[in-house]
């Protein structure tokens, strides 16, 4: 086990004596300015933390409960998305254009599943066969790529790929909504989001999408940070009988609404 040292406090205080006085804030006004803007900052930084905590555990309970099958295909994530797969799970490819091929392998072997990696563009899912593929899982993948048509092109390739009847699981983050990174970029004009995110109606379009015969989602964390996280079966008779499966389930519930359904 790695030993952490402490720091040389000595040596920290020796450095700060020996800026020069040119960096000195004089101005009490300022000073107090750009205190409050770094306290601001890392309060916004620390919630955060606890809501991408709270978005792991969502990302968890969704791949564990909706991907049916033994072969997946991940377009994104990272390592620890691999360790949320059932035990059922066989294969998982995983697909992205800045992964760790390497890394994703080894955590794969950790994890007790095969992992192939694939460094290549999301929307290229070639080496699948047509309606060979259990589920496909994007985590953050609509929101990387820079326009409509790319996702049109990428989800004509997660149909094709798709067996009859089984989801396409979606977890994907919406812009436009305001929340802590919106704060954060207001703020200082930084962003602590890798991808550019979604609009609502990019999540409601899939709907109209030819090939998907049912459609769920919510929004988790809507006033803080607001992701669209849900599932779109590729059409077949056995699909809608699961979806209205899953209707009945949540009516029998006493579920409110859809908008409840994943939180």
């Amino acid at each position: 086990m790695a030993v952490i040292s402490q720091p040389d406090l000595t040596e920290v205080g020796t450095l700060l004596t020996s800026l020069p006085d040119e960096v000195t804030i004089t101005n009490p006004l300022l000073l107090a300015g750009f205190v409050a803007v770094l306290g601001s900052i890392a309060v916004i930084l620390v919630a955060k933390l606890v809501l991408y905590s709270q978005m792991e555990l969502i990302a968890a309970a969704m791949m564990t409960r909706h991907v049916p099958g033994p072969r997946v295909i991940q377009l994104g994530g990272g390592t620890r998305e691999i360790f949320y797969y059932p035990k059922g799970t066989q294969a998982i490819s995983i697909v992205g254009e800045d992964i760790n091929r390497g890394l994703l392998e080894q955590g794969g072997i950790q994890a007790g599943f095969p992992v192939k990696a694939y460094s290549q563009a999301i929307t290229n899912l070639s080496f699948a066969a047509s309606s060979s593929v259990d589920c496909v899982v994007a985590l953050g993948s609509l929101g990387t790529l820079k326009d409509e048509q790319q996702r049109q092109l990428l989800l004509t390739e997660v149909i094709r790929v798709l067996k009859p009847g089984c989801p396409f699981v979606f977890i994907e983050q919406l812009n436009g909504s305001g929340g802590l990174d919106g704060l954060l970029r207001k703020a200082v004009g930084v962003s602590t989001s890798k991808t550019q995110g979604v609009t609502k109606a990019t999540i409601d379009g899939l709907k109209d999408v030819k090939g998907f015969g049912y459609v769920q989602y919510d929004v988790a964390l809507e006033q803080t940070d607001p992701h669209a996280v849900g599932v779109a079966f590729k059409g077949s008779a056995i699909q809608a009988a699961a979806g209205d499966a899953i209707s009945a389930g949540k009516r029998g519930k006493g579920a409110k609404s859809n908008s409840q359904g994943f939180r």
